[in-house]
């Protein structure tokens, strides 16, 4: 729950609020959960279905270095998964909204790593809507378009998204809202809200930090900025692909086509 004082803070645009994600690299580090409970407890968990277990998560590396990244993925949907530095920055910081699940690393070579920790947050806005974005057509490369869309169409791209404002708790850490099951299809859409959403309060202690500057695999995004495939914009929404080609003819009047589907905040 979100203290009195995060209740009371203005809302401060959407230029100021940031996704934490990883830049891709050749060697990511990504790990897979060792027991399938450990697994199950998790997707309950992002449900609000359960509390996290007591004991911590043990994962065992795939792919990656000798150590840690700051900050990975498990299993796929398991993360974000941040390392020490960061994690005790936010609470030097007073950081609001989060909280740890610890996990156990055990490397490919049998070292094992502690200190890592699932960040999880019960602070939760609306579902994320980037086609209150900008649309854009952004073309790829003539190759990769020949290949994709051989009638040559064009691909456009939605730049920034919103929520709700007054889905807002006033927290520095906080996760996109569930949208509607897939029409017809009730299967709950965890992948699509694992990141998380910062405050500026909260990324500038993470661009403070040695491994940003040292330009580790830590990556911001204002949420103004971030970029989506329009099929991948409305896969977020909850739309089924079945809707895709509606949802984009109508898209000249699209605040009023989806407010008159799903409402103007779902």
């Amino acid at each position: 729950m979100p203290s009195s004082e995060a209740a009371d803070r203005q809302f401060p645009g959407f230029a100021e609020i940031f996704m934490l994600g990883r830049r891709i690299t050749r060697r990511d580090y990504e790990c897979e959960v060792e027991k399938q409970a450990d697994l199950d407890l998790f997707y309950q968990v992002m449900r609000n279905f359960a509390d996290p277990g007591a004991e911590p998560v043990r994962l065992r590396q795939t792919t990656g270095g000798k150590v840690p990244d700051d900050i990975f993925w498990a299993s796929i949907p398991m993360g974000p998964i941040l390392g020490p530095a960061i994690t005790d920055a936010w609470e030097s910081a007073g950081v609001t909204g989060w909280s740890r699940w610890p996990v156990v690393i055990t490397s490919k070579a049998g070292q094992v790593f502690e200190g890592w920790s699932l960040i999880l947050t019960d602070s939760q806005v609306s579902v994320l809507d980037f086609t209150r974005g900008r649309r854009e057509w952004l073309p790829p490369g003539e190759e990769i378009r020949r290949n994709w869309d051989p009638e040559k169409r064009k691909i456009y791209s939605w730049i920034g998204c919103e929520f709700n404002p007054r889905s807002w708790s006033g927290d520095d850490v906080f996760r996109g809202g569930e949208p509607p099951a897939y029409i017809g299809i009730n299967i709950p859409r965890v992948s699509a809200n694992s990141s998380l959403l910062l405050t500026k309060t909260a990324a500038d202690v993470i661009r403070n930090s040695q491994q940003f500057q040292e330009k580790k695999n830590l990556q911001l995004e204002p949420l103004t900025e971030i970029v989506r495939s329009e099929s991948s914009a409305f896969s977020i929404l909850g739309i089924h692909s079945s809707e895709w080609e509606d949802f984009s003819i109508a898209l000249g009047n699209r605040t009023g086509y989806i407010a008159e589907r799903r409402g103007p905040w779902w």
